[in-house]
């Protein structure tokens, strides 16, 4: 799975408070009416915005732009480049910070002591 323009807009509005697309505008050095049409689908981010987006969510730029790469071929309907976008996107997706947690540790954490083991997932989901 990748991350749509939305997508983006929203876990970096989340990291910072849920704040409003005012603000996201502010963040990103851009006008509000950029982030209209970004939520709109009407524009794309150009790099110079990806690249923020990617430092302010402390991912890889090359994901971020592989990302808006993709998304630009599927609304051109190019599914070749569509595909090769999504391998790329795919390469530097950001980490899940997933930990598993040990047999040891689970019974202090959950009270659990079967054999299944418990997930921690955060991050890009």
């Amino acid at each position: 799975m990748t991350h749509t323009t939305n997508d983006l807009l929203d876990i970096l509005a989340a990291r910072h408070g849920n704040c409003s697309d005012y603000r996201l505008a502010q963040l990103l050095g851009t006008s509000p009416s950029n982030v209209t049409h970004w939520r709109k689908r009407r524009a794309a981010f150009s790099s110079k915005a990806a690249h923020r987006i990617a430092a302010l969510l402390e991912w890889d730029a090359a994901y971020v732009l592989a990302c808006v790469e993709l998304e630009r071929a599927a609304r051109a309907r190019d599914k070749l480049l569509a595909a090769t976008w999504r391998r790329i996107a795919e390469q530097f997706r950001p980490q899940r910070a997933a930990r598993v947690l040990t047999r040891a540790a689970r019974p202090a954490l959950t009270g659990d002591t079967s054999d299944r083991t418990l997930r921690l997932v955060s991050g890009s989901d």
